[in-house]
């Protein structure tokens, strides 16, 4: 595949440097200065037209190449993604499951061991005698499923179930439900715990 030539776009790149060294250099301090600013922000927004009518063709055919690559890429993957799941799901309940029997086995064969020591050490505390060492058979705990190349992650997860007992610390404020109240009441939003506040922004104007 013959590679494109990329668009020379020193002559833009170039302008762009001096466009901010002005702007940098510029000290609003009087009107004829922010008059001078107001212009210079006009020849912003011409500079920036020009560079998206000049990118376009190039930004317009490398996007619509990227999505179709991208649609023909998840479209190969998904069959295989959706099997994938399917087979985590099982395996990773059945290597719990069996993680699970194998911990209750160990738990249950401390039990009967400890058991088994207390029972020696009441009958060396009845009879005057030492403690006699207690050995106990028990059946080893069953092994946990192993597969080459295959590991597991603990993925903890939660589900709220009272939300009037959750802390407050752990409930987050809807800052969009907010902005639309703020965007719409202005400076008569009244909502406690909350500050309103302006800030102008220049626009340009026809």
């Amino acid at each position: 595949m013959a590679l494109a030539i990329p668009p020379d776009y020193s002559e833009q790149e170039q302008q762009g440097f001096v466009l901010v060294a002005e702007a940098e250099d510029l000290m609003i301090v009087d009107q004829a200065t922010f008059a001078r600013g107001a212009e210079m922000r006009k020849t912003i927004k011409l500079y920036l037209a020009e560079v998206k009518r000049i990118t376009a063709p190039v930004v317009t055919a490398a996007h619509g190449a990227w999505k179709a690559a991208l649609a023909q890429q998840q479209g190969l993957e998904a069959k295989a993604l959706e099997a994938e799941k399917i087979l985590n799901k099982a395996l990773g309940a059945y290597e719990q499951a069996q993680r699970a029997i194998a911990d209750a086995v160990r738990l249950e064969n401390q039990r009967i061991q400890d058991e088994a020591k207390k029972r020696a050490e009441a009958q060396a505390k009845a009879t005057g005698a030492p403690v006699q060492a207690v050995v106990v058979f028990t059946p080893p705990p069953p092994a946990v499923p192993k597969a080459e190349g295959l590991a597991f992650v603990d993925t903890w997860k939660f589900e709220v179930v009272d939300l009037a007992a959750v802390p407050t610390e752990y409930k987050v404020v809807d800052e969009k439900r907010i902005g639309a109240v703020v965007r719409a009441l202005k400076g008569e939003t009244r909502i406690a715990g909350v500050r309103v506040y302006c800030e102008r922004t220049p626009r340009s104007v026809a």
